[in-house]
């Protein structure tokens, strides 16, 4: 799949607005996200306009750790001790 098919409006079904990519890679590992792609996504007669490629400071917001701030996955997934 190249870039200029990542996000299609055909390919959803809801009128996203919330849809975005960042620092999308091709299979070599190059940073292959254009500097901006905008969307209109339809859904019946609802139709959103969206700029879908974000920047570092966007992104950032969304991190693992901003999102499930009080999430301990280290120690959640800790294989369990036998106790021997």
């Amino acid at each position: 799949m190249s870039i200029k098919d990542s996000y299609t409006a055909g390919r959803m079904n809801v009128p996203s607005d919330i849809s975005v990519e960042y620092n999308t890679m091709d299979a070599q590992g190059n940073v292959s996200s254009s500097a901006s792609k905008v969307m209109k996504c339809t859904k019946g007669n609802k139709v959103n306009e969206t700029e879908t490629v974000v920047n570092d400071d966007q992104a950032a917001v969304d991190a693992h750790d901003k999102v499930f701030p009080t999430e301990t996955r280290d120690a959640d997934c800790a294989q369990a001790g036998l106790g021997m």
